[in-house]
């Protein structure tokens, strides 16, 4: 499967002729954003397979990356707060 084959639809790989045809971007390239290792996960026909370990690994980056986003809100939240 390659790029211009397939899209992402409701949850679910759908295929077709041109990337244009796509309602959504394509999961290869939002696996291939997460700089993984190719040998670490496998694109079946409606599901990301991950090798062993790998899903908590993404877990807890996006848990890093959420606990900043957070922190940084709640900063601007108080200094607005403390402006007033």
């Amino acid at each position: 499967m390659t790029c211009d084959s397939c899209c992402m639809s409701g949850g679910t790989l759908c295929f077709t002729n041109s990337v244009s045809d796509c309602c959504c971007p394509c999961p290869c390239s939002q696996i291939e954003a997460l700089e993984l290792d190719p040998n670490l996960y496998r694109i079946g026909q409606s599901k990301v397979f991950f090798r062993a370990g790998v899903l908590a690994h993404l877990e807890e980056e996006r848990d890093l990356k959420l606990t900043d986003i957070i922190v940084q809100f709640q900063a601007y939240a108080r200094g607005c707060i403390a402006r007033r």
